[in-house]
């Protein structure tokens, strides 16, 4: 059996508040669970947000595999404005 080595990366730029700090946070550990780590955790501390994770190299990660989530994709079929009738 193959375990996989768990990292904690303390991450001092975000905190519990202000809250755009605070979703920041949230958005990090969502697309690392979304793309790297499905097991990835995350907890506030003293010290920010602490994330454990089998990524070992968090900035490279981010820096080199991270894809971005959008947010609007104009061009997907169904996502077009329609026009509602009145009555």
């Amino acid at each position: 059996m193959i375990t996989a080595t768990v990292t904690r990366h303390a991450c001092p730029g975000f905190r519990p508040q202000p809250l755009a700090s605070y979703l920041a946070g949230l958005g990090l550990i969502r697309v690392l669970g979304e793309q790297a780590d499905p097991a990835a955790a995350a907890a506030w501390s003293p010290d920010g947000l602490i994330i454990a994770t089998t990524v070992e190299d968090l900035p490279g990660w981010l820096a080199g595999q991270y894809v971005p989530t959008p947010v609007l994709s104009p061009w997907k079929s169904g996502t077009e404005p329609r026009l509602v009738p009145d009555g």
